[in-house]
């Protein structure tokens, strides 16, 4: 009945199928048929062959066969030969000679003509492929994964961050059976029979042969350990793949060499898999699990267990209670499931999640890991205070919900700690440290070059806190205004009772903070900078996190033992002599001992702020900012400070305890000559031979290590000087350090100077500057380059690739190219257009396109005119709650180049795009291609226009449905046109949704407006700002920065999002007849 089916469908012949398959995957294991020899090696069984010739061979003694018992004896004599063998024999089999294929490869024997059905059943079965041969097989993993990826509401779909993706995880068909059933104890791989059965309970055991006895030799029921005869102990000693089954008392399982299935039902079990891929269920309990090696599934169900998963890769679930996992040094997965957990993992982990529960998560760190369970939209909804520490590698933590804490490492960390008030604490560094918290971890850039350039990035991390030694400490921008909004749950610190010390040291009374960051400097002399919002800034109270012992299993009673790392505690959790359930986290604010002198620093100069001291405590406030608007450093509140640094002056608070250096950096050229009038491409030089500190010896010169930061003065004659940037993001370039700068052509204009750090003999950090410079004169032109190819160069015709010698160049000097452009310099510049043998790419994007009269379409630094100037209107006002305020109305409005934006009736994404000008080649290119349509007219002022109206017809190449055009042919390459950029930290757009907006989750019961509705908005970040004209950063000249991340050189894409579900939402749609949206395409 199929191979009538298939025939009435259209189904392709087997080889047919095959001949398709491989063509569209090149598997080799999916090749076609060659010849019948070719197919007999791959049957099931041979002997099928004579009946496969027999139905379908073409040769003459077959064919010229009227009866199936004439056909089979002569496909018989075909395959067996003998006497009256045909003498072509061979060659029909092997499909040479007169049988020889066509130029195609279709057979002409007769295989060709092999129905899909039958000969896909007579396949061979795959190794490790299951039940199906290799034909079946690609077809059956093929139509599944389509009905899979083609439906959006499929399950796996829908479980990142639940708790059910995890109990997914954890489920398996024979447990699946066990509920179901009275069947209990199977295989893990429920189809394949295991070699013995073995139970703890002998009555519920049984082999075939053997009734419920042992096998001779392999087994042992006595625990040699113990003086007694045992009756809960079970060790297998063979090398059958073995199922061994507990009770529900304390039982001793232990298996051997093979691929072994392990239950432990309830009580406190002691389990080893042993080698081999074992399977461990271990029951409910507190168990204790061991493996030595082999790629496991270990489950350790309800209960405070102790896992140590061994050699192998391996993957661990926790599951309910407070478990102790050890993921051994080759690579696991982990789901530590409910409950407060610790995982100490490897540096080969694949990305640990914590869960629900307050966990602790130590190494393992450098694919990411999470503290809860990863959701990949970021609602944070479960709000676990958990606790990371990395191993010296990168590492990156993703703290979700809850207020986490990091241990910083040594090593360039990423700290993505999302909502809740985190922290970062470098208690464990032993050198002192340099953190930025305005280095956004959001933005990639490459690995430092060197240990020296090691660095730390963050997001969302609202407290810092270092190290016993020297530290440079700089915060971020957050605000009254911004942390109640970051993070979807938002960043306010309300859980003060977590942190022992932290009610003391925010003062009685106080039930929140939310107005800017909290910066602890510990031991040592450090220098701390708040930057904008009001900040809490302390010099000698830290951040201290550590694993308390208790003395019971529920974490109650008096502190027996106390560590800073899980590793210390391994031998003992194994031994049984700790209960995972004894562990507690402690977080607690501590205060160094010590002389030191701490010193604060404020990025304008002194005249701008107040300063006022009561009782010990410093408050600065920046009344008013070098642009005459109010300051941007906010009001701070400083304890154990000794000193405050302004951009122009040093102010001591305690006197007596340092010797504040004297002189100044000294500027200068290459010849070693004093600079002050510096120009554009001029290699400057530092010294700071002219500095004395009276805590040195020999005449209080600087001899140790010194560190320069070139700055410039944004705005000339306010004596506010700021770190220059190497890069076009400022959060993520680094500083211009080092003892030798060459001016770029963006400080023009600008004056400079020179800030420089020293330790001095009593280990206090020091900062001394030099005078400023005269601004940055115009440097002289630079040379003009020699173009590549002088002229179009034609093609050889002859087989193969061919390069030129200028191809090669051409590739080398990209590099060249990038860096520069980087830096600054017009790409325009760099080199000249110039069309390349092979149509190999021009540098600047120009004569790609090879379509007439748009060679320069997508072509770099091409600008796109704007037809209009831009009107925002207002948005929504926001309801902002200021701890010791209250409620405040807050306007927002698109004007505002970062904050957050509310607007509950956005301008509606629609199926026509009016924002190209005649002059744009964006959108003459688009315009041609797709039929658009050119207005033109008279503008209000009586100055002409003309308008593209481009419509959304048209899709990319089939990969999707239709984007609009603006968004499709943006780009140097068309299927680059959809590039993301990356997130900023500059604020957010809510934007709700209407209820008949295609994305619009209308809950359970299909009717919007009830209770049961989601979380109807779309969250849109926005880019990153950078300086406008007047070089500072949070004024209101402020331009949004684009990065385009895969095209290399086309600048600026128009999507700010990073999510796929907002490129949905950047979808047009229309209204049918019946008033529902539909796509446009």
């Amino acid at each position: 009945i199929n191979i009538a089916r298939g025939r009435d469908t259209g189904v392709p012949s087997l080889n047919a199928a095959r001949r398709q398959f491989h063509a569209a995957t090149s598997d080799s294991q999916l090749a076609p048929y060659i010849s019948w020899a070719d197919f007999a090696g791959n049957l099931k069984h041979a002997e099928s062959l004579v009946n496969f010739i027999a139905a379908y061979g073409t040769h003459p003694a077959v064919a010229g066969e009227a009866t199936l018992a004439g056909k089979r004896a002569a496909a018989t004599l075909l395959v067996l030969g003998g006497p009256g063998e045909p003498v072509d024999r061979l060659d029909f089999l092997n499909s040479t000679g007169a049988w020889a294929s066509g130029p195609d490869g279709v057979t002409i024997t007769g295989l060709d003509d092999v129905d899909f059905w039958i000969g896909g059943l007579a396949e061979r079965i795959m190794p490790f492929g299951g039940m199906l041969g290799s034909t079946f097989n690609f077809v059956f993993e093929t139509q599944l994964e389509a009905l899979q990826n083609g439906d959006r509401f499929y399950y796996l779909h829908r479980t990142p961050g639940l708790n059910f993706l995890t109990e997914l995880e954890n489920n398996s068909f024979a447990k699946l059976i066990a509920a179901n059933t009275d069947a209990q104890h199977l295989p893990a791989l429920v189809f394949l029979a295991a070699g013995l059965t073995l139970e703890v309970d002998q009555a519920h055991q049984f082999n075939e042969g053997l009734g419920n006895a042992d096998p001779d030799g392999d087994v042992i029921r006595d625990n040699p350990a113990t003086p007694c005869d045992d009756t809960n102990y079970l060790q297998y000693t063979g090398d059958e793949h073995v199922v061994l089954g507990g009770t529900d008392g304390d039982d001793t399982l232990i298996a051997s060499i093979g691929d072994d299935t392990i239950w432990g039902d309830q009580g406190n079990d002691r389990i080893e898999g042993g080698f081999g891929n074992d399977t461990v269920e271990a029951g409910p309990g507190d168990d204790i699990i061991t493996d030595i090696g082999g790629d496991d599934v270990i489950k350790g169900d309800d209960g405070n267990d102790v896992i140590h998963a061994g050699n192998g890769l391996n993957l661990i679930l926790g599951g309910h209670g407070n478990d102790f996992i050890v993921t051994g040094e080759d690579a696991s997965e982990t789901f530590a499931g409910p409950g407060n957990d610790f995982i100490l993992g490897a540096r080969l982990d694949a990305f640990p999640s914590g869960n629900e529960g307050d966990d602790w998560i130590e190494r393992g760190t450098a694919d990411g890991a999470a503290g809860d369970n990863f959701d990949p939209l970021g609602f944070d909804e479960i709000a676990g205070n958990d606790v990371f520490l990395g191993d010296g590698g990168f590492d990156e933590n993703l703290g979700e919900g809850g207020d986490d804490i990091v241990v910083g490492s040594e090593g360039p960390d990423k700290h993505k700690l999302a909502s809740g008030f985190d922290w970062v604490t470098f208690k464990d560094d032993r050198f002192g440290v340099r953190a930025d918290m305005y280095k956004d971890a959001n933005i990639d850039t490459p690995l430092p070059a060197s240990l020296a350039a090691i660095d730390n990035r963050f997001a969302q991390v609202e407290g810092l806190s270092g190290s016993a030694f020297n530290d440079i400490l700089r915060g971020d921008d957050a605000d009254s205004l911004t942390l109640p909004l970051a993070g979807m749950q938002g960043s306010v610190l309300t859980n003060i009772a977590l942190i022992s010390g932290l009610q003391e040291f925010l003062g009685a009374g106080v039930t929140s903070f939310g107005a800017g960051n909290i910066l602890l400097g510990g031991a040592g002399s450090d220098i701390i900078e708040g930057r904008g919002g009001d900040d809490l800034i302390d010099g000698d109270r830290w951040l201290n996190v550590r694993i308390s012992v208790r003395a019971n299993a529920d974490g109650s009673g008096p502190e027996i033992r106390s560590v800073d790392r899980m590793a210390d505690l391994v031998d003992d959790m194994l031994s049984g002599a700790i209960n995972p359930g004894q562990l507690v986290i402690v977080r607690e604010i501590l205060t160094a001992g010590g002389p030191d002198v701490d010193t604060a620093v404020f990025s304008d100069v002194r005249a701008n702020y107040d300063i006022t001291t009561v009782d010990g405590v410093t408050t600065v406030t920046h009344v008013v900012g070098p642009d005459g608007n109010e300051g941007t450093d906010g009001t701070d509140r400083l304890t154990n400070i000794e000193r405050l640094q302004f951009a122009d002056q040093t102010v001591v608070l305690v006197d007596g305890l340092n010797a504040e250096p004297v002189g100044q950096v000294a500027i200068l050229d290459e010849t070693n000559a004093p600079e002050s009038d510096p120009a554009v491409g001029q290699l400057l030089r530092a010294s700071i031979a002219g500095v004395t500190d009276a805590d040195n010896p020999g005449g209080g010169a600087v001899t140790g290590p010194v560190t320069y930061t070139w700055q410039y003065e944004p705005i000339p004659g306010t004596g506010a000087f700021r770190d220059i940037s190497l890069g076009l993001a400022p959060r993520a370039a680094a500083t211009a350090v080092g003892p030798t700068f060459t001016v770029t052509p963006d400080l023009e204009g600008s004056a400079l100077r020179v800030k420089a750090h020293y330790q001095d003999a009593n280990g206090v950090l020091e900062t001394v500057f030099s005078a400023p410079t005269d601004p940055v004169a115009a440097g002289a032109p630079a040379p003009g380059t020699q173009p590549l190819l002088t002229d179009e160069q034609p093609g050889v015709t002859s087989p193969g690739i061919h390069f030129l010698g200028s191809d090669l160049q051409f590739i080398l000097e990209q590099i060249i190219i990038a860096e520069r452009h980087a830096a600054g310099e017009d790409l325009l510049d760099l080199l000249p257009n110039a069309r390349m043998a092979l149509g190999l790419r021009t540098v600047d994007g120009s004569l790609n396109n090879l379509i007439p009269g748009q060679t320069d379409f997508g072509a770099a630094d091409t600008t796109f005119p704007r037809m209009l100037n831009p009107v925002f209107r207002p948005a929504q006002t926001v309801t902002v709650v200021i701890p010791g305020v209250g409620p405040v109305q807050v306007a927002t409005s698109y004007g505002q180049t970062s904050g957050t934006v509310q607007d509950s009736d956005p301008r509606l994404i629609s199926n026509l795009i009016v924002d190209q000008t005649g002059s744009n080649p964006a959108a003459v290119a688009a315009a041609t291609a797709e039929g658009g349509v050119l207005v033109s007219g008279l503008r209000t002022d009586g100055t002409p226009f003309e308008v593209f109206f481009i419509p959304n017809a048209a899709p990319d190449e089939g990969l999707s449905a239709p984007f609009n055009a603006w968004m499709t042919f943006f780009g140097q390459f068309f299927d680059h046109g959809l590039d993301l950029v990356n997130k900023g930290q500059s604020g957010t757009i809510f934007m709700p949704l209407l209820p008949d907006d295609p994305l619009f989750d209308a809950g359970p019961d299909g009717i919007p407006g009830n209770d049961d509705d989601g979380p109807n908005f779309m969250i849109l970040d926005r880019a990153t700002n950078l300086p406008g004209p007047d070089g500072i950063l949070g004024t209101a000249d402020d331009i949004h920065e684009h990065i385009n991340q895969t095209t290399p050189f086309v600048d600026q894409n128009q999507t700010y999002t990073s999510h796929p579900s907002h490129q949905v939402f950047l979808r047009a749609y229309a209204f049918n007849a019946g008033g529902e949206p539909v796509d446009t395409g």
